[in-house]
């Protein structure tokens, strides 16, 4: 969506619980940051006490697949009063698949009966604004998501989404957003409290996120192209409104913080790796000890293919929704629901195909920035 030029980054995670079935990679990242929970939950200095309640918030939950492991570690990690009411918060656009998030939250609730003092919530709005009343919270957190910006101004003509101008427009708005962020966090979170965070990021190291992956979508996406299966005014409208940060961008936050609100105790980069590869390699592994000859090459062939599709679903999971908006700019009038997921679908078999044929078996990695913050 635009308003006044500017494009709105309105695009949810694939809906009918398809993400949640294809969030591996976002799993194993959320994993890597339950000891940093379980740190930041011990030292603060909320008095839950006098309070009477406990307020946790996540920002960003999607269906929530992986947001009760955080929330149970938080919850453990406290010295919470017998008689305090604990309460949840799930947030995100109005544009998630809400209905999903309900039905896990559910799910959640179902195995928590014995905890009475359990309450939860959703709230459907873009965590670029406050959430929650003013100082309700005593810890938040946000994984995988704050790399996905809340408005990006439309490519100018001849404009790539790779060109060096276009990262400098958004390295700029990822500062302004990230600002924002924490200044809606201050409002919401207590003094004493603390807000953790993970987003994908860009390595010190240089090594490119899923480069793989990226490079057979984009053989599919230009296959598609050449063949007149869509126009260019999609081709080239084809952008996912993000910025992968740097340890370098967020220096000055972690020299100095925010003053007066927010101190970084912790910061930190981490490579972390799609777990169906160590599935395929398992795979591989007992059938190179149970087959031979040529039934052997087939049993390895499928297990390529069905890691093939593992990791393409996933990337699928997450930039499908931008793949349909730019279609419905390119086509314009001619635009129909069904042209557009017919088109998705031989755009993800194609990258099936491109991942096989050029960057088989390849591990699928991606670089994420943990970082801990404290509610001065």
């Amino acid at each position: 969506m635009a308003v006044n030029g500017v494009l709105v980054n309105d695009v949810p995670m694939q809906g009918r619980g398809f993400y949640s079935s294809h969030s591996e990679l976002q799993h194993a990242a959320m994993l890597e940051t339950l000891p940093l929970l379980q740190t930041a939950a011990s030292q603060i200095t909320v008095d839950l006490k006098q309070r009477g309640r406990l307020t946790v918030a996540e920002y960003g939950s999607a269906h929530g697949n992986n947001s009760f492991e955080p929330f149970s570690t938080i919850v453990q990690a406290l010295r919470i009063p017998e008689d305090a009411q604990i309460t949840l918060v799930f947030s995100d656009r109005p544009e998630n698949d809400f209905s999903i998030l309900a039905s896990n939250i559910a799910t959640f609730e179902a195995r928590q009966q014995q905890n009475k003092r359990l309450f939860t919530a959703m709230v459907p709005k873009s965590f670029y604004q406050q959430i929650a009343p003013s100082a309700s919270v005593a810890i938040g957190f946000s994984l995988a998501c704050l790399h996905h910006l809340e408005h990006v101004p439309p490519l100018a003509e001849g404009e790539s989404p790779v060109d060096t101008s276009r990262i400098s427009v958004l390295r700029e708005q990822s500062r302004t957003d990230l600002s924002r962020f924490l200044e809606h966090r201050a409002a919401e979170i207590a003094p004493g409290g603390a807000l953790v965070l993970s987003f994908v990021a860009q390595s010190s190291t240089g090594e490119e996120n899923y480069a793989g992956l990226v490079d057979s979508c984009r053989r599919a996406l230009i296959e598609m192209l050449q063949a007149g299966r869509i126009p260019m005014a999609a081709a080239t409208s084809f952008e996912v409104p993000t910025y992968n940060r740097k340890l370098q961008d967020l220096d000055d936050l972690t020299k100095d913080g925010v003053p007066g609100k927010w101190a970084v105790r912790d910061i930190s980069e981490k490579r972390v790796v799609h777990p169906a590869g160590a599935e395929l390699r398992a795979r591989h592994q007992k059938t190179d000890s149970d087959s031979d000859g040529g039934e052997k090459q087939k049993k390895r062939d499928r297990d390529s293919e069905w890691y093939a599709e593992t990791v393409t679903d996933w990337l699928m999971a997450v930039v499908s929704g931008y793949f349909l908006k730019a279609l419905r700019v390119g086509l314009g009038e001619a635009y129909t629901e069904q042209e557009g997921h017919t088109l998705l679908a031989e755009w993800t078999q194609r990258t099936k195909r491109e991942f096989l044929a050029h960057h088989r078996d390849e591990d699928v990695n991606c670089w994420f920035i943990y970082l801990h913050l404290e509610r001065l």
